[in-house]
């Protein structure tokens, strides 16, 4: 079964991170825009070609416009981040095809928690590595590897809350360091479409930043539409670990013994 078969054959959950791609970013917009009307009072506009002045004043003295404009800009992605990774083992046992979505995720979180932490410590290194490396080269060359270096990263810590939520023993740190062997070492096409949709993830995360600044009448609703779009991409390529772990398995190379 491929990724995207698996994820469309979970229109359940293509729903949810759709619904909350919209409902998150409409909330935080919301917020942010009633702290704003509070704080201007009467007035309706601040340009008379002072703008940028008014703008510190204001914020100075209403400490609120700040903070509804940090929400609105940081709020809705990190809730869904912290909403999606506490899912984490309800989301891959649903692309896996099981069932019981919540006992799933439940059971599944302190192993997710702890891996997560030791993948922490891996792409750190990881990356440093790969940055001393390329620091000798031209930023030409130097940006795009060290950009394809975290993508990599990316998909390992997405194979790691995979394996985490099913393998035999899913709080030893090994578990952590196979994934990015794996990653690294095995299934290019796997990588490669991991590394596509991670690329795409942060194409749709620019559109809607754009989108939204630009504050025009369309540009809000359809910088949400481009923030969902983005989750469901992303929940592809957790897709696309699912496959890979599936397919390790068929090898006869299992998560138990990798991680023993």
């Amino acid at each position: 079964m491929s990724a995207l078969r698996r994820t469309v054959r979970a229109p359940g959950l293509v729903a949810f991170v759709l619904l909350v791609g919209l409902l998150l970013p409409a909330g935080a917009g919301a917020i942010s825009a009633s702290v704003a009307n509070r704080a201007m009072g009467p007035f309706t506009t601040l340009d008379d070609g002072h703008l940028l002045g008014y703008v510190v004043e204001l914020a100075g003295a209403q400490p609120a416009l700040p903070a509804g404009a940090f929400l609105a800009a940081l709020g809705a992605p990190s809730l869904a981040f912290v909403l999606f990774f506490v899912l984490t083992g309800g989301i891959v046992a649903r692309l896996a095809g099981r069932s019981d979505f919540g006992g799933n995720a439940a059971r599944a979180l302190p192993a997710v928690v702890v891996q997560s932490l030791y993948h922490a410590v891996l792409r750190a290194v990881f990356l440093v590595l790969v940055f001393l490396a390329v620091a000798p080269a031209p930023e030409t060359v130097a940006w795009p590897i060290l950009a394809l270096a975290y993508l990599l990263s990316v998909h390992a810590y997405d194979l790691t809350r995979v394996r985490a939520c099913t393998a035999a023993r899913r709080f030893h740190p090994k578990l952590a360091v196979v994934a990015f062997r794996d990653v690294l070492t095995r299934a290019p096409g796997a990588t490669a479409a991991a590394v596509g949709l991670g690329l795409a993830g942060w194409a749709l995360a620019a559109l809607a930043a754009y989108l939204t600044l630009a504050a025009d009448t369309w540009t809000g609703p359809a910088g949400r539409i481009a923030a969902a779009a983005g989750l469901v991409v992303g929940l592809l390529r957790l897709s696309v670990a699912v496959e890979r772990d599936a397919n390790t398995g068929q090898n006869g190379s299992t998560r138990a013994t990798e991680a023993t």
